[in-house]
């Protein structure tokens, strides 16, 4: 009876593991179509790819559309005005990694962007656009490709 019973338990794990894939599929499957559920269909019988669900299970307009009721949509192009372009954040050049940059380029008159990025590990691109504001300031020249103070700048013979 034992032997019976030996034999009863490892088919029954054998089956076990070989359905435990099946079961995770299931209840992945099984959560996919419950979110799916929660998406309301669009008015018009169109699919409702423009709609994006949040981590909290709200649906959204993806950046850019324009609702027919938004006032936006409304307002015909012709009465609309420009409106000036603000900077957001803080200027190019204004932070201590900037800072840091200029410094740099006063101890080592001539340095080149990509030498300043590795000795201050950053990007290069970070360089290019926040030499160039101090260049524009008058407290930095660039002569080739190197960067230098404006009192210690090369002279053109």
């Amino acid at each position: 009876m034992t032997d019976f019973l030996d034999d009863k338990r490892k088919e029954i794990a054998r089956r076990l593991a070989e359905l435990a894939p099946v079961a995770a599929e299931y209840k992945r499957l099984t959560a996919a179509a419950e979110a799916l559920a929660a998406i309301p269909p669009s008015k018009n019988g169109a699919p409702a790819a423009h709609r994006a669900v949040s981590a909290r299970g709200r649906t959204s307009r993806r950046r850019g559309s324009k609702s027919a009721n938004s006032p936006a949509a409304r307002v015909s192009v012709s009465k609309t005005k420009p409106q000036a372009k603000s900077r957001r954040g803080r200027r190019k050049g204004g932070g201590k990694r900037s800072a840091q940059a200029l410094t740099f380029v006063q101890e080592q008159p001539g340095i080149t962007i990509p030498d300043l990025a590795r000795r201050m590990t950053v990007h290069p691109t970070y360089l290019y656009k926040v030499l160039p504001t101090f260049a524009d300031e008058g407290k930095i020249v660039r002569d080739g490709r190197g960067w230098y103070p404006k009192e210690a700048a090369p002279t053109v013979a």
